[in-house]
């Protein structure tokens, strides 16, 4: 909220950089007149255009008010510390800059850039008020993958978190993950269930699932997790069915995209297991230029 009006210090790496600009530019031109920057803080800080006139302020300090008490109201923004004795927002606003300025001048400011732009593209891929949340997919949880790149995996699965989605396992040792070569090679759902269940009784386990029929064995045999990988919106629905009568959580996988979510999600599974966000996010296209 503070750089989105073109506080200095954040514009280098906050999202909205490019949005700032834009603003200041329509009021430069007369296209906008009212605007102002409000500060989550304690107390909360409004800024406003000198070259206003009385009326147009009184009119922004009435908004900026619903600004503060929303602040103070909505849980979303907890996490600020708002009203902590030791917290100031503007010099944590000011900090960030600066460890973005030592980042670009211990690496170079074309990597510090990519990386910047390609972990808060993952952010807004998966952002709650994004395009595919439509009305079908609002009760569906994204989750990320293993699939992440290299040395980036840590950042990657941060950044999901940050959009509003889930993480899966960060490791192969957080969780067993029962596939298609297990179930052969332990000649069945059920075998392969209780083969990890006597080797580690104590680790979640999840088991993939390719038809309807394997879907009702796991669920049976007390699997807590089942993984409907592949399958038609008709044999997903039919799976959700049984595994809700087993009290059994769902999960989608497979050629998963963000455009064809809410479709998916309108089958009724627990979560939507997407890959592409880590292993295939495209880059947002942000600057960081020193002034």
């Amino acid at each position: 909220m503070a750089a989105r009006g073109g506080f200095p210090t954040r514009e280098h790496h906050w999202r909205f950089g490019q949005e700032s600009l834009g603003l200041k530019k329509q009021f430069r031109y007369g296209m906008s007149v009212i605007y102002e920057m409000v500060i989550n803080s304690n107390p909360c800080y409004l800024y406003c255009l000198h070259s206003n006139t009385l009326v147009d302020n009184i009119t922004v300090i009435a908004h900026a008010l619903g600004h503060c008490h929303f602040f103070k109201n909505n849980v979303f923004f907890e996490p600020t510390q708002r009203f902590a004795r030791d917290y100031n927002m503007i010099n944590e606003l000011a900090n960030h800059g600066n460890r973005i300025r030592e980042y670009m001048t211990r690496w170079g400011k074309e990597k510090v850039t990519e990386f910047i732009d390609h972990i808060l593209r993952i952010d807004t891929l998966i952002d709650p008020s994004s395009a595919w949340d439509e009305k079908e997919a609002r009760d569906v949880v994204i989750r990320d993958t293993r699939k992440t790149v290299p040395g980036l995996r840590a950042a990657q699965k941060y950044a999901v978190r940050c959009g509003g989605g889930q993480n899966h396992r960060m490791g192969l040792g957080d969780q067993a993950l029962i596939k298609d070569n297990h179930v052969v090679a332990a000649g069945g759902v059920v075998p392969a269930l209780r083969a990890v269940r006597a080797l580690r009784p104590d680790i979640a386990c999840e088991v993939e699932c390719t038809l309807p029929e394997q879907v009702e064995q796991a669920c049976a045999d007390g699997a807590t997790l089942v993984l409907l990988d592949n399958m038609t919106l008709e044999a997903t629905r039919e799976s959700v069915a049984i595994a809700r009568r087993f009290g059994t959580r769902t999960e989608s996988s497979g050629g998963l995209r963000l455009d064809n979510a809410a479709e998916v999600a309108s089958t009724g599974v627990d979560y939507l297991a997407v890959g592409a966000l880590t292993h295939s996010a495209p880059t947002l296209d942000i600057a960081l230029d020193l002034r």
